[in-house]
């Protein structure tokens, strides 16, 4: 029995979801990933003329974005959760590199015409081919590799796998791969079958949406709690009908519109040397912790511990503080600092005690 590998180039994957949904004539069009390394292994054992395959592991490489500009943060949260589910469901090998995005906008048409910014994603593409190259060289780890891809970069690692005796089947996307894999003399000796191609199977690949029934488990919910939703829920995921959500949504965006208000300009002779002045945006009241919003828009992580002269029982969301920074927010620790030293700005309100960015002075 051969042992097979895929290896999936995630982000690339990603970029082709427009070919696929025009060729599956649905712009709703989605992969199902969980069908993907079954549908390919049987390509690749027909291809190959084996008796019989065995997938040994499937390895995804992508990226995600970090240090992004804080109105992406569900478009961010939506793509780890989807990562996430690949690992925790589908059993998928996952690795996923930070890209800083320097505080920009994550797609590309938010941002500025004349901002030159790209963001870089050679380091999956690297680790994609390190990872199959890696148990090329340990014996019996498989005999032959899948990769799911399209650049051109991989060229060399296929040929070195290749050079170790193993076999090579290419899987891509008609429109986006290189014609280094659909060269028909395959002058580059990259491959071991003609490449496979998901356009021809693409409603075999077909996301199928499945009602059920379920309850709202938003504690806000009114009327009857028993809905109709296509969404997978995940195992202990909470799952809230689209009214909440929407709730949620509207508050959130004034939550974010809230926390984005300017700073009173009284309070900055107020601002003891060394700190930075921001505004409460989270309390995880049952950890112990929360976040506060800075005036630049950057977050910064909190524990009770760090607080000097607050009460974390009495801590407010948007109530203004002052504090040191111990770590910056960086492309490695999910858009968040760190601090050590919270404390209030004397004279200034809880902020439930007077409207936001009309703060008077009071004792705290």
């Amino acid at each position: 029995m051969a042992k097979v590998m895929l290896f999936i180039d995630g982000s690339w994957l990603y970029r082709c979801r427009l070919i696929l949904r025009q060729e599956a004539s649905d712009p709703q069009y989605v992969i199902d990933y969980r069908k993907l390394p079954q549908i390919l292994m049987a390509k690749a054992k027909t291809d190959l003329g084996l008796p019989d395959v065995e997938l040994v592991r499937t390895l995804f490489f992508a990226s995600i974005p970090v240090n992004f500009d804080a109105r992406d943060s569900d478009e961010v949260a939506r793509r780890q959760e989807f990562y996430d589910m690949l690992k925790e469901e589908f059993h998928f090998e996952t690795e996923i590199l930070p890209i800083d995005f320097r505080r920009r906008r994550v797609r590309r048409e938010d941002r500025e015409a004349s901002d030159p910014f790209y963001p870089e994603e050679k380091r999956a593409d690297v680790a994609l081919a390190c990872g199959m190259l890696y148990y090329a060289m340990i014996s019996n780890a498989y005999d032959v590799a899948l990769p799911v891809i399209g650049d051109d970069d991989y060229v060399p690692a296929l040929q070195h796998v290749r050079r170790l005796g193993k076999r090579v089947v290419i899987a891509s996307v008609r429109g986006s791969c290189s014609d280094s894999y659909t060269d028909p003399l395959d002058a580059l000796r990259v491959r071991d079958s003609t490449v496979v191609f998901l356009n021809d199977v693409v409603n075999d690949l077909r996301l199928e949406y499945v009602t059920a029934q379920v309850r709202c488990e938003s504690p806000d919910h009114v009327g009857d709690r028993e809905f109709t939703t296509s969404y997978h829920q995940r195992p202990g995921e909470r799952v809230y009908c689209d009214d909440c959500r929407a709730r949620f949504a509207q508050q959130r965006a004034q939550s974010e519109a809230e926390l984005s208000q300017p700073m009173p300009i009284e309070l900055q002779g107020m601002v003891e040397r060394g700190f930075m002045v921001g505004r409460i945006a989270n309390i995880v009241t049952d950890r112990g912790f929360g976040f506060i919003r800075s005036e630049d828009g950057r977050t910064y992580f909190f524990h009770l511990s760090a607080l000097h002269a607050l009460d974390f029982a009495q801590l407010q969301e948007r109530q203004i503080v002052q504090f040191r920074v111990t770590e910056e927010p960086g492309p490695f620790n999910r858009n968040r600092g760190n601090t050590h030293d919270v404390r209030p700005i004397p004279y200034v309100l809880a902020p439930e005690s007077t409207p936001l960015g009309a703060e008077q002075e009071a004792p705290l």
